[in-house]
């Protein structure tokens, strides 16, 4: 079986990761096919260029194997539901928490060619932070599916209901765990723990938000422009710009090209 935590950026993906890898011990791809980002790392992930390669790979079809990626294009999304081996674990956020963690992403980043300094929240959100709400939105609409071998949970799921949680992205994985092996799991994918267990640098950051973080950093300008990406996102155009056939997708560019230039203008 091969399992793609797949969940959209600073959604929760490498919590979602870390627990996959407590229920099941499944183990990275072949190095050939690793993405440079992740090694020496404790993240398994897929370089985007191999995946066709890697999934048409017999010896890797065969394999248990965990990856943790972004996928978020409709034909990576159709790539992995076309090999019968593959399952896609997703994770669900509010999109303004998404906003504030990337921030503190950004704030925390230390070393890195392309980190840009903010002055404040709103500075970056105007600058960079809707740029990201815009992509975790049109992630979302890709990964709006159903199917046997791909489940969503949610990170409010995960912090309110863990156990409930926990259990389904068992059966989902056809693992068989216990109450206690999940608190135990809760314990070893806490911040603290992964902390302690990988040690602190600029890829190992396990900050875990609080539900609602976006009340105290968003103002009403903010919160205005928001509000309209989400209520574009959700529009049939949008949505055909996005997931339709080919053509259709070329027709409805045009919609993609106005969203960036339609927004909320910070007084």
């Amino acid at each position: 079986m091969i399992i793609v935590a797949n969940g959209a950026p600073k959604s929760g993906s490498t919590w979602l990761f870390h627990i996959a890898r407590e229920l099941t011990n499944f183990g990275p791809p072949p190095a050939e096919y690793a993405s440079p980002k992740w090694i020496s790392h404790p993240i398994y992930g897929l370089s985007p260029a191999h995946l066709a390669r890697f999934l048409a790979d017999a010896g890797n079809r065969s394999a248990n194997v965990l990856l943790k990626n972004h996928f978020g294009q409709k034909h990576q999304r159709d790539l992995l539901f076309s090999h019968p081996q593959v399952r896609v674990l997703n994770i669900k956020r509010e999109i303004r928490d998404v906003v504030v963690s990337a921030y503190y992403h950004r704030v925390l980043t230390t070393g890195h060619a392309d980190n840009e300094v903010f002055a404040d929240f709103p500075t970056y959100y105007w600058q960079k932070g809707r740029k990201i709400a815009q992509r975790v939105l049109d992630y979302q609409i890709i990964w709006d599916v159903r199917s046997a071998r791909y489940t969503c949970v949610t990170y409010t799921g995960l912090r309110t209901d863990f156990t409930g949680e926990v259990q389904r992205i068992g059966d989902f994985l056809d693992v068989s765990v216990t109450a206690a092996r999940i608190e135990q799991i809760r314990q070893l994918t806490s911040p603290a723990a992964l902390t302690e267990r990988y040690g602190y640098s600029d890829l190992n950051r396990f900050r875990q938000g609080e539900e609602g973080e976006w009340r105290s950093h968003f103002n009403a300008d903010i919160e205005a422009d928001i509000a309209l990406l989400i209520t574009r996102s959700h529009h049939m155009l949008h949505r055909m710009a996005l997931t339709g056939p080919a053509g259709i997708q070329h027709l409805c560019r045009l919609w993609l090209r106005m969203r960036d230039h339609n927004k909320i203008r910070p007084r």
